[in-house]
């Protein structure tokens, strides 16, 4: 679904409670910005995922992730396996890029280049 914004200057959006929140909590006009990210993905049945995470992004590049995780599966905090570690990283970095590409104008990556 393509959506054309009337007011692309005003400060609201409207989202679909299955997409993703972005909350700002800090920003400089002109050197970075950081933000939380509630992934509210679609996903397979009997599957629930609770998945919020911190980005920074900085006037130079630099992108910063960051998030807890507190239970993966019937695993919960320090007993994690690597095996569900990887898995859930290789989400993360998707849903993050997902994240980044949504909020980065063409003209901010190009600036960027």
């Amino acid at each position: 679904i393509h959506i054309v914004d009337g007011d692309s200057s005003g400060t609201a959006i409207e989202l679909s409670p299955e997409l993703t929140a972005v909350e700002i909590l800090d920003y400089t006009q002109t050197n970075h910005i950081n933000f939380e990210a509630s992934i509210r993905f679609r996903e397979d049945a009997g599957v629930v995922q609770v998945e919020t995470f911190g980005i920074s992004l900085n006037a130079e590049g630099t992108c910063f992730y960051g998030m807890q995780l507190e239970a993966v599966m019937n695993r919960i905090k320090d007993n994690i396996s690597l095996d569900h570690l990887s898995r859930i990283l290789v989400d993360v970095q998707q849903d993050s890029s997902s994240i980044v590409d949504s909020v980065i104008s063409q003209y901010q990556l190009d600036l960027l280049e």
